[in-house]
């Protein structure tokens, strides 16, 4: 695979997690799976709390995407 991750097949779910965490963690884009979702921005939200919100959001995304890219296809 171009990536170097190894492609999940249902059956090397330990290996596969394992590999996508540190990818994760390495770049940086770990937030949404070691941390639970923040409270949804509101008008009196602080700056702060945008940002987090705002960081977890793209973290979600991203690891999302990442973990769809290496899942086989299915026949």
């Amino acid at each position: 695979m171009g990536n170097g991750l190894l492609k999940f097949n249902g059956m090397n779910y330990a290996d596969w997690s394992e590999q996508i965490q540190f990818r994760l963690g390495a770049m940086d884009l770990d937030l949404a799976i070691v941390s639970e979702k923040p409270a949804a921005i509101t008008k009196t939200s602080t700056e702060d709390a945008k940002s987090l919100y705002e960081a977890w959001e793209r973290s979600n995304r991203l690891s999302l995407n990442l973990m769809k890219m290496t899942m086989q296809r299915s026949s």
